[in-house]
């Protein structure tokens, strides 16, 4: 999976986290499965948001280069095995 399409999947899963939050109403499991959703995206966000070449993660960054290695990323390479 590319950097690109992490930053989309946890992207996705934070909007329809909020949305079934903001919609829910009364109902408290839609509450409930908004905020896991909202949670999750943010777990996977903090585990997939890293540097390609150095693992680092590039917190709100989304620059040419990495903040700690220095080495451009490459938002579409496909990640290598480890």
């Amino acid at each position: 999976m590319t950097l690109r399409q992490k930053e989309l999947v946890s992207t996705a899963g934070l909007i329809a986290g909020l949305l079934l939050m903001l919609i829910g109403g009364g109902f408290i499991w839609i509450l409930l499965l908004g905020m896991a959703m909202v949670f999750g995206a943010a777990v996977l966000w903090k585990r997939w948001w890293r540097c390609p070449s150095c693992g680092r993660f590039l917190g709100r960054t989304k620059g040419q280069y990495c903040p700690h290695c220095g080495k451009e990323i490459d938002y579409e390479a496909r990640e290598r095995d480890h």
